[in-house]
């Protein structure tokens, strides 16, 4: 079985503690290295920006079909792509203040979040943090008077929720977009897409996800959830069972279940549809 030990606080604040690093894969070495990020250049960040959103781009073009993928051109982008990457820039958004007051700039000087703010509490990275289909989160925490609010980053300010929260954080560990908000000792899960809340505040803890297509668990009381991609169960579960390569399953009473699409428990196991597929600890 899967552990279910790390919280997604846990993984929020280990990140945040080694965000300094940067880390990558060297083909010369073959294996991950990490080194500490370079301030970049006006230029340099414009253009690894520009390789980046090309090589991307080229990538989702060519999955599509909307062209036929040249080996050629796939091979001179993302040759491109690592000679900037291995300069280890340091492309996160960038907290500035004035008048004692926070704002976000992209690292090229775009205006993400005004100086309206008491506080910025974290950033994004434009490089690591854009998704597969190339898009970035589109709002931020923003704290004001001791309570935490999403602001949209349209330069304006724009609010996306109230400060009607006590924490909101990035889930490091998830593989959608989505925030972990607390409010009142409970958590919950937003998605940033639409703010759809795919996990009801009214949880006592949130865990790290299994791997990275798998399983978000979450704990109300001594009763256990599961969340996959935007679909959730309720906390209906005495015990939680996550294995690598097979189908979830809860237990309700003396009964094993699995999870159908809708989140629902299922004995009709050629219905399952949460899984988890890569154990992170391979």
């Amino acid at each position: 079985m899967i552990p279910i030990t790390r919280t997604a606080k846990k993984v929020h604040d280990s990140v945040l503690r080694n965000d300094d690093y940067y880390s990558f894969y060297d083909d010369d070495l073959d294996d991950f290295v990490e080194v500490k990020r370079k301030t970049p250049t006006l230029e340099q960040a414009k253009a690894f920006i520009e390789i980046t959103n090309k090589q991307r781009n080229y990538l989702i073009d060519t999955c599509c079909g909307r062209l036929k993928y040249d080996f050629d051109e796939g091979e001179r982008l993302s040759q491109e792509f690592d000679k900037y990457e291995k300069m280890a820039l340091d492309m996160r958004d960038v907290v500035f203040t004035e008048s004692e007051k926070q704002g976000l700039r992209r690292v090229t000087g775009e205006l993400l979040v005004p100086a309206i703010f008491d506080r910025i509490p974290e950033t994004y990275d434009y490089i690591s943090d854009l998704d597969d289909d190339g898009a970035m989160f589109k709002s931020i925490p923003v704290v004001r008077d001791g309570k935490y609010a999403l602001c949209e980053l349209d330069g304006k300010g724009t609010l996306r929720t109230d400060f009607i929260y006590d924490n909101i954080f990035r889930n490091y560990s998830a593989s959608i977009n989505c925030f972990v908000v607390e409010r009142d000792r409970k958590k919950g899960i937003l998605h940033d897409y639409d703010l759809e809340v795919i996990v009801p505040c009214e949880m006592d803890e949130i865990y790290a996800q299994s791997d990275r297509d798998g399983i978000i668990p979450f704990k109300k009381g001594d009763k256990w959830g599961m969340l996959q991609f935007d679909t959730s169960t309720e906390a209906i579960f005495d015990e939680i069972e996550i294995r690598n390569e097979q189908p979830a399953r809860g237990k309700i009473g003396d009964e094993w279940f699995y999870v159908d699409c809708c989140g629902k428990p299922t004995k009709v196991k050629d219905k399952f549809c949460f899984t988890s597929w890569f154990d992170i600890g391979k």
